[in-house]
């Protein structure tokens, strides 16, 4: 599982979509044998929200290739921001309700200077 945004965040979602996803969300948690979580907040949230078993939801985290680890060398950094005509530092936003300017600054770096509101 993903996340449980249609259960904890409902107001994101319409009548139909939530409740199509609420009921097949808690359907599946009763019928499978195991289920994986993509984090622990996400697999507390099964335990509480869909009433699994603590012992039937594991966590796994998303894994990243090596390939896409952060840059160290600046020159190099510094040469690839010049050629796309990026600047110093990047805010990316989705623009779905659920990811709001304030709630996704509050995860990572906002470039001195900058504000969220």
């Amino acid at each position: 599982m993903l996340d449980l945004s249609f259960l904890r965040l409902p107001e994101s979602f319409n009548r139909w979509n939530r409740l199509y996803l609420s009921t097949m969300a808690r359907i599946s948690a009763r019928r499978c044998d195991s289920i994986v979580a993509i984090s622990e907040s996400t697999r507390q949230d099964v335990i509480q929200l869909l009433g699994a078993p603590p012992e039937k939801v594991k966590t796994i985290y998303c894994g990243v290739d090596q390939q896409y680890r952060p840059i160290e060398d600046r020159n190099l950094l510094d040469r690839f921001r010049a050629e796309k005509g990026l600047p110093g530092a990047l805010l990316a936003l989705s623009g779905h309700p659920r990811a709001s300017k304030e709630r996704t600054a509050t995860g990572g770096s906002i470039r001195p200077g900058t504000t969220t509101k």
